[in-house]
């Protein structure tokens, strides 16, 4: 018996979505589970590369977080606007990750 992550009503073995609330299983989605508390440690110590990211399998937020702290950080040498955005955007994606319930987790 397994149960929606979603509304937690019980369903069939076999069952591709919730009949209570439509939430639709995407049970191949994730094969290989990850530790939350290992994705937390990775966007606290190395937010910048955003292999946090990468290993939650949100791929497109990675190469983002990427690609925005090296232009920030390149094309900012002479202003501020790496020193005072960078913290406000890890601070926003770390309490993202903290927040996030997707069944993905351990």
């Amino acid at each position: 018996m397994k149960y929606c992550q979603s509304c937690a009503a019980e369903l069939a073995d076999n069952a591709q979505s919730c009949p209570r609330c439509g939430y639709v299983f995407t049970p191949a989605l994730h094969q290989n589970k990850t530790s939350k508390a290992v994705c937390i440690l990775l966007c606290v110590f190395l937010w910048p590369l955003g292999i946090h990211r990468f290993i939650c399998g949100d791929i497109g937020v990675g190469v983002a977080i990427l690609i925005g702290n090296l232009l920030a950080w390149t094309a900012g040498l002479l202003i501020l606007a790496p020193l005072l955005m960078c913290p406000i955007a890890w601070l926003i994606d770390l309490i993202t990750l903290c927040c996030d319930r997707r069944p993905i987790w351990n």
